[in-house]
Parts: structure tokens; C-alpha cells; sequence
């Protein structure tokens, strides 16, 4: 009998063991935990051209105004974007010009088939026109131009997009009559950079989707 109690305890001892041996299987070692910070990258650009009324070199946000404009003399005006952000981006730029139907037909009377002529210094290799839009209820024509690489981060930039507007020398009186006053409105958009972009016109298919 005490043979028997004795083999049943050592029965127990022994899955007592086996129990603690296998716990110490699965000890494992960490070590701490590294605090990791994410900052967001951002898009953002600036939309300047020289400041026609100082001698400087300056350059203005808000635009120009000219006064005792004549035909044939070519003004000073170098619309610029720069990408002031912290990714590399995509740029479009939007050029409106108003009294559109007031240009089309001193434009036709001479002869003359495209008013973007009006701007001088345009660089076709580095700028494709994208499109011309028309809106007959604000009397307005609008050319959209992609720059044709991407525009770096931290003070990139496009470039001039041209760099003079010129009333047509041969404008009579009555054609500078007729657009007297009108404006011309530059916009800008970015888009920043992704792999599934290759060029300009896929970037605003999905910017303006």
C-alpha cells in the first residue's frame, strides 16, 4: 500500500514538472516601446508677379494696374508660381481675360486668330495649354496651361508663364475703345505628386475629379 501512495505521488510530482516546464517555453524577452512622431506633408503655392510700381525688382501678390496703355508697347507682367509646401507638386495655371466678345471682334477685324498672342515671353516647352473655356454670361475667355514638369518642394518654381501682355499694334481706336478696362485674372492650383502621375493632365483628371 505505501508503495502504491508513494508511485502516485511521484506521478504527480512529475506532471507538476512537465507543467512547469513547459511554461518556461514561452518566456520571451521585450525591450521599450520608440515613440515614433508623423509630420503631414502639405501642398501649398504662391502666385506673384513683378510689381510694376516700383523699380526694385519687387513682386506683388495682388496684381497690376496699367494706365495710358499703347498699342504695340509691351507691359511688364510675369505671372509666377512658386511651391512653398513640403511636397513636390503638380502645377495648373488659369489666365481670364473679360470683355472676351469685345476682343474677338477687333481680333477677327485684323486678322489676328488666337488672343493669347497678347502674351509675350511664353515658353511652349515648359508649358502646354491645356484648354480654352469660354463664358458667355461673364463675358470672359479663359486659357488653362499645365506646367509640364513637377515643380519642387520648398520654394520651387514654375517660372514665368509669360512675361509681357501687348495690345496688337494694329488696334485702331475703336478696338481700344471697345476693351477699355478689361481684366485679365490669373489663377493657380497644385497638386502634389503620386506615383500613378506621370504628367500634368493625369494629376488635374484627378484634381478636378
Amino acid at each position: 500500500m505505501k508503495r502504491r501512495v508513494l508511485g502516485i505521488s511521484l506521478v504527480v510530482a512529475l506532471v507538476a514538472i512537465v507543467a512547469v516546464g513547459a511554461t518556461l517555453a514561452y518566456f520571451t524577452d521585450s525591450t521599450n516601446v520608440v515613440q515614433n512622431t508623423f509630420t503631414m506633408g502639405n501642398v501649398e503655392i504662391k502666385l506673384d508677379e513683378i510689381d510694376n510700381t516700383k523699380t526694385d525688382g519687387s513682386r506683388t501678390e495682388t496684381g497690376n494696374a496699367y494706365t495710358g496703355v499703347t498699342p504695340g508697347v509691351a507691359l511688364d507682367k510675369d505671372p509666377t508660381v512658386w511651391n512653398t509646401g513640403a511636397n513636390d507638386a503638380w502645377v495648373r495655371v488659369n489666365v481670364t481675360v473679360s470683355k472676351a466678345s469685345a476682343w474677338k471682334t477687333a481680333l477677327t477685324k485684323h486678322g489676328i486668330t488666337d488672343l493669347a498672342t497678347i502674351f509675350g515671353g511664353h515658353d511652349a516647352t515648359k508649358w502646354t495649354r491645356a484648354g480654352i473655356a469660354e463664358d458667355t454670361s461673364n463675358d470672359t475667355i479663359t486659357y488653362s496651361y499645365y506646367y509640364n514638369t513637377v515643380v519642387p518642394a520648398t520654394d520651387g518654381s514654375t517660372g514665368a508663364l509669360f512675361t509681357t501682355v501687348t495690345i496688337p499694334a494694329v488696334f485702331d481706336n475703336d478696338d481700344v475703345e471697345s476693351i477699355k478696362g478689361f481684366e485679365i485674372t490669373i489663377t493657380a492650383d497644385a497638386i502634389q505628386t503620386d506615383a500613378s502621375f506621370t504628367t500634368a493632365a493625369q494629376a488635374f483628371a484627378a484634381f478636378d475629379a
